[in-house]
C-alpha cells in the first residue's frame, strides 16, 4: 500500500456496476474506466443504505437493520421497529470504534460533508439532503458533543471549496444529496437519476482531480463508491473508482467490499486497524 497524503471518498447511492458501463448517460464515468482504476467485483450484502455507510466508517453494521433517525423517539431498534415498513427507533451508535476516533487519535484533520446539509451538523435538514447518508451524525461520540460535530460535519456547498484549496484535511467524506448520488426522489429535477448523478461528479470529482495533490508526482487518492447495488434483492457488483497519481489505471476483479475500502483508508494514512478490519485484505492491487 502506498502512502496517502490526502484521501477523498465520495458516496453514492443504489447503483450497479452494470448500470454504468457503456451508458450514454454516464459519460464522464465511462471516461474513468478507461483512464483510472475501478473494481468489477465490489459487493455487499446489507441492506438499507444506513447499515452500509456504518459499514464503511466502522467496519460493521453495528447491529443496525434500517434506515433509523439519528434523533426522535428514543426507542433502541430491533426486528420489529426497524424495518422497511416501520422506522419506530434512534439508531445513536455508541460506544464503537469508528474511523473518526481513528482520525483523531493520529492527529488526522478530517471532515464529512453532507450536500444540501444548510447548517453544520444538522440532521434535521429537510431534502434533499439525507441524513441516513451521512454516518457521522449517528456516532454518539461525535454528535453528542457539538463542538467537535460542527467542525467536523459540514456543508458540502459552503465548505468543501474551501477547504480543498486549503489542503488541511486529509480525510474528507462527501454524501451529495439525493439528486446529485444517483438515488433520486420526487422532489428532484425529472433528468434520469444517472445522469444527474454523473453531470455532478463530471464538475465536483474533476475538481478534485484537478487540485495540486492529484498532479504528477502527487499522492492524494480519490475513491467514488456506492452504497449498494440497484436493486437490494438482486447481488451484484456495485461501482468502485480509484483515481489519482498513485494508481494504476485498468479493472480489478478481486473481491473486495465496504470492509476492504475501510482498511486501505487505515492502510494509506498510517492508522491501526479497527478490530473489524483486523484480516481483511484492502484494495492493494490497482497501485503503481
Amino acid at each position: 500500500m502506498p502512502a496517502f497524503d490526502h484521501v477523498f471518498v465520495i458516496v453514492m447511492e443504489n447503483t450497479s456496476l452494470s448500470d454504468i458501463q457503456g451508458s450514454s448517460n454516464a459519460p464522464y464515468l465511462n471516461g474513468l474506466l478507461q483512464t483510472q482504476a475501478y473494481a468489477s467485483n465490489y459487493t455487499t450484502s446489507t441492506h438499507p443504505s444506513l447499515t452500509n455507510y456504518i459499514t464503511l466508517t466502522s467496519g460493521s453494521p453495528q447491529g443496525i437493520t434500517c434506515d433509523c433517525p439519528m434523533s426522535g423517539t428514543p426507542t433502541s431498534c430491533n426486528a420489529l421497529n426497524c424495518n422497511l415498513v416501520l422506522n419506530s427507533c434512534t439508531c445513536p451508535v455508541s460506544g464503537v470504534m469508528h474511523l473518526g476516533n481513528q482520525l483523531d487519535a493520529a492527529q488526522i484533520p478530517w471532515r464529512e460533508y453532507g450536500e444540501s446539509m444548510l447548517t453544520p451538523c444538522t440532521p434535521g435538514s429537510p431534502t434533499p439532503f439525507a441524513q441516513r447518508h451521512v454516518p457521522f451524525l449517528y456516532y454518539t461520540d461525535i454528535y453528542g458533543t457539538p463542538s467537535l460535530c460542527q467542525d467536523r460535519v459540514r456543508d458540502f456547498d459552503a465548505d468543501f471549496a474551501t477547504d480543498l484549496g486549503a489542503g488541511m484535511r486529509r480525510f474528507m467524506m462527501i454524501s451529495p444529496n439525493v439528486c446529485n448520488d444517483m438515488h433520486g426522489d420526487p422532489s428532484c429535477p425529472s433528468t434520469p437519476e444517472i445522469q444527474q448523478g454523473d453531470t455532478w461528479l463530471s464538475m465536483n470529482a474533476q475538481a478534485i482531480l484537478m487540485s495540486k495533490g492529484m498532479q504528477a508526482g502527487g499522492r492524494d487518492v480519490l475513491f467514488i463508491v456506492w452504497d449498494e447495488q440497484t436493486n437490494d434483492l438482486t447481488p451484484a457488483p456495485m461501482p468502485l473508482f480509484i483515481a489519482g497519481p498513485l494508481v494504476k489505471p485498468g479493472m480489478t476483479s478481486a473481491a473486495y467490499g465496504h470492509t476492504s475500502l475501510l482498511a486501505t483508508v487505515e492502510d494509506g494514512l498510517g492508522l491501526p486497524r479497527l478490530t473489524t478490519t483486523t484480516g481483511v485484505t484492502p484494495v492493494n492491487d490497482v497501485w503503481k
